[in-house]
């Protein structure tokens, strides 16, 4: 799992959430800046602002959006 967490000036509240490696949003995730993701009751377009990966496995462990 990736945890990632979604803020802005627009957002009451941040957002914490879980990301399955290897979905569909994974590959997304590793060559767009921009992308859509779709949570249980709205979608969201979101502009990835940090990606932190493992020093030595160079795997996605968490973002920022």
């Amino acid at each position: 799992m990736i945890k990632a967490i979604i803020y802005g000036k627009n957002l009451k509240n941040n957002r914490k959430i879980e990301i399955k490696e290897k979905n569909e949003y994974y590959y997304s995730l590793k060559n767009d800046k921009k992308v859509n993701l779709r949570l249980i009751n709205e979608n969201l377009n979101l502009i990835i602002k940090n990606i932190k990966t493992h020093p030595f496995q160079k795997k996605i462990i968490h973002i920022d959006f």
